[in-house]
């Protein structure tokens, strides 16, 4: 028997050992500096390059957009929200013009299906929140945006 427990205890330690090398090894150094955290991503965030401008820097030049959405439906949605990341714009606005520049086209086929991507009817969303369904066979020349001003739909 007693062969037995010293082979258990044997096998118990290698476990051990061999866990804390392999978490020596796959654990960063800084680790739990911050809590649950790598020390050394707060580094790496705040050398990231920021692409948001934040909707402040908008009203410098677009006035009359800002005033109506400041007042209108969409007040609590940021610019950048549906322009897409315009630092680049508002640093340089002549070489980067961001004309176009709302994430229809690069993310969704159609201006519907981009207004549809928060609008579209859904049980799991407010009854106060604005929904709607759109035919299937209107989407094809269906625009939102012939009627409804994105800064102040409701106008």
């Amino acid at each position: 028997m007693r062969k037995f427990s010293s082979r258990i205890l044997i096998i118990y330690a290698t476990i051990f050992i061999t866990f804390f090398i392999i978490k020596s090894l796959a654990v960063p150094a800084t680790f739990g500096e911050f809590g649950w955290y790598r020390g050394e991503s707060v580094k790496e965030v705040a050398n990231t390059s920021q692409k948001f401008a934040g909707a402040n820097q908008c009203f410098d030049c677009h006035v009359e957009e800002y005033a109506l959405w400041t007042v209108g439906e969409h007040k609590n949605v940021r610019c950048e929200s549906c322009h897409g990341a315009l630092k680049a714009h508002v640093l340089d606005p002549e070489k980067y013009e961001g004309n176009g520049e709302y994430l229809s086209p690069r993310a969704y086929p159609t201006i519907v299906d981009f207004c549809l991507s928060c609008h579209n009817r859904s049980t799991s969303k407010p009854e106060s929140f604005s929904q709607m369904t759109v035919p299937h066979a209107h989407e094809e020349y269906w625009d939102c945006l012939q009627c409804h001003n994105p800064h102040n739909p409701i106008e």
